[in-house]
């Protein structure tokens, strides 16, 4: 097995992606998005064996500079969604356990401390690998199957939705897909929810970080569904990005007038119609947030019976300079602990002893 680490423009990675099953996370476009808005650079961890091919996406940090004196390192992770990884062939099953060995290998070689990988929860690993703690169980998340009929769809929809949706037609709302000349509006609606739920500062992307997006996808990955009201009046919208037949619910926002209504039920009714016309196999709706079994959870697991997992791998690739890091940042922390939680924990937040928690450098 060899394992090399390619650029976004390397054309190995997208004919790998020609004969993969992949999501919309594991292209060089997406991967391209994140470095310029999450930070980091952009590649991809290639491993190619008998028979088999395996591929992981990659952000490359520079460790934090107060942790490192005048031994500069990195450290690498998953971008915000469910990037991989991701193989093929015929021998994947049998040739699992030895990419990751030499991934770990490699990872060492080129001074990357440690790899947080979100695992993707519809494209398992061929085989079960061994990673003793290192594999870490989130949470569930919910899949709608757009290959059952329109009628099996609405008999796992949870009566309250069913209700609240049939009211929503009633009074003449009404979703609309794909109207781009709605999509600047798409900023200002999901900015307005983020503070109404009090989400945390990550969830507040600026209005380049939309735009950039639909320039990278392209708008046959990227989609805009939007409610109106009888009056035409933007109660709701929703961004999703179709791959290979998967379909996820990416981002959404409700107009502040219109929250009492709940169109953003109507908009995940008519999504499931429209993207089952499109041919595609399964819209992933994801799960609460940080994978908790949350009022969102609840929201999204009213549309579907079905579940999936969302899990991690949290890989320290060389344990001699993670442990010095820990201890560089213990040492200057003196008052505060490390979060158990967070992965790697020299990046995360702390507790001081008053209990307030505070953010650390990233």
């Amino acid at each position: 097995m060899k394992v090399e680490f390619l650029a976004t423009d390397d054309s190995r990675w997208s004919r790998f992606l020609a004969r993969c099953p992949h999501d919309v996370y594991h292209t060089p476009e997406f991967m391209g998005h994140a470095a310029q808005h999450e930070g980091g650079a952009p590649c991809a961890a290639w491993g190619r064996g008998d028979g088999a091919e395996f591929l992981v996406p990659l952000l490359l940090r520079t460790l934090p500079d107060e942790l490192t004196a005048d031994e500069p390192g990195l450290d690498a992770t998953s971008p915000y969604g469910y990037p991989g990884p991701v193989c093929t062939g015929p021998g994947a099953a049998q040739e699992t356990e030895a990419f990751f060995e030499q991934f770990r290998s490699v990872a060492a070689e080129r001074d990357i401390v440690s790899v947080f990988l979100r695992l993707h929860p519809l494209l398992p690993l061929p085989a079960p690998v061994t990673f003793s703690n290192e594999l870490v169980h989130h949470g569930p998340t919910v899949v709608v199957d757009l290959e059952q009929s329109v009628e099996k769809q609405w008999s796992e929809t949870r009566n309250g939705h069913r209700t609240d949706i049939r009211r929503l037609e009633r009074e003449g709302f009404h979703v609309s897909f794909d109207d781009w000349s709605l999509y600047d509006r798409f900023h200002e609606v999901y900015l307005s929810t983020m503070k109404r739920v009090d989400a945390a500062p990550h969830y507040f992307f600026g209005a380049s970080f939309f735009k950039d997006l639909r320039t990278m996808l392209g708008e046959e990955r990227l989609h805009v569904a939007v409610a109106f009201s009888s009056d035409d009046q933007l109660a709701s919208l929703s961004l999703f990005t179709e791959c290979s037949g998967i379909v996820q619910f990416y981002l959404s926002g409700t107009s502040e007038s219109f929250r009492k209504q709940a169109a953003s039920k109507l908009v995940l009714h008519k999504a499931r119609e429209w993207f089952a016309e499109r041919g595609n196999k399964v819209l992933h709706l994801g799960g609460g947030l940080a994978a908790a079994e949350d009022s969102l959870f609840r929201f999204k697991a009213g549309f579907s019976k079905q579940r999936a997992e969302f899990s991690s791998l949290q890989l320290v690739t060389a344990p001699e300079r993670y442990e010095a890091l820990v201890a560089r940042w213990q040492e200057l922390n003196p008052q505060s602990t490390l979060r158990s939680d967070f992965f790697p924990s020299y990046r995360g937040t702390v507790q001081s002893e008053s209990g307030d928690a505070r953010p650390v450098r990233s």
